[in-house]
């Protein structure tokens, strides 16, 4: 299932710095969960990724099983810890395990620390879906 991303991701120009961005790139099933990936892209100086959180009801009810980078999860979120380079931009992907109750796409809120301000976007990630 794919979706337009609610946050666009910028473009780094030859003579620009990179701009702070996160795109979603899609979900799926997979044989132990669902997979959500992400394509990131820190800025430069003070605008660098120091981490950044996704806050969601699912990882209350759910284990991460996997992620393509170091991560720490809390009982409402994930928190991915790996720092940045200027400019550098990355895949990042998780799987959130299989259970009772069904996940569905929604508005998520991530939270970006970047060496001199956070940022708190709005996304697309997983949901617990109501009935």
């Amino acid at each position: 299932m794919m979706a337009e991303p609610l946050v666009s991701a910028g473009t780094y120009k030859e003579g620009k710095k990179p701009k702070v961005s996160i795109k979603f790139k899609g979900w799926k099933r997979t044989s132990d969960g669902y997979m959500f990936t992400y394509e990131m892209q820190s800025g430069s100086g003070g605008s660098r990724i120091d981490y950044w959180k996704m806050s969601s009801t699912v990882f209350k009810d759910y284990d991460v099983l996997d992620a393509s980078e170091s991560f720490t999860q809390g009982t409402r979120y994930i928190k991915f810890t790996e720092d940045y380079e200027d400019g550098e931009k990355r895949t990042v992907w998780f799987v959130v395990e299989k259970s009772y109750k069904p996940i569905k796409l929604g508005h998520v809120v991530v939270r970006v620390k970047a060496e001199s301000r956070t940022m708190w976007l709005w996304i697309q990630g997983p949901r617990l879906a109501r009935k």
